[in-house]
């Protein structure tokens, strides 16, 4: 069930609203998922902010984790003082993501930059059956 979005500045709530439907869907609670929608939320609007002004999301699990990875077409560079998130340059929304997030991960590369954020799914109750 991927989901995938294109964005701009402007269409950050919608964003939002698509990963609240869809990380509800792919099993997390309820308190996870909203962790989950913050912190896309969160690297979307650095995507747009600081890459490019149009973005993309795409929204799958994979390896037994809800996952989104944000592209943009920028060239990605960390703040100063991002590394402790202490906010004075910025780093906020990447210190969150990685708190709430079991695994976030970011490939800069010529053509752009992709973070990765990965939220553990809870084991299936029986073969087959619901999270």
């Amino acid at each position: 069930m991927p989901c995938g979005v294109r964005f701009g500045a402007d269409d950050l709530r919608p964003v939002r609203r698509a990963t609240a439907r869809w990380a509800v869907r792919a099993g997390l609670s309820a308190a996870r998922a909203q962790d989950f929608v913050i912190a896309v939320s969160e690297i979307a609007a650095n995507a747009v902010q600081y890459g490019s002004p149009a973005a993309r999301l795409l929204l799958r699990v994979a390896g037994g984790a809800a996952q989104a990875e944000v592209r943009d077409s920028g060239c990605w560079r960390p703040a100063v003082g991002a590394a402790s998130g202490n906010g004075r340059s910025g780093g906020r929304g990447l210190a969150l993501a990685r708190l709430v997030c079991d695994e976030v991960g970011i490939r800069a590369e010529a053509g752009g930059t992709t973070v990765t954020l990965r939220m553990n799914l809870p084991p299936r109750r029986g073969p087959g059956g619901p999270r």
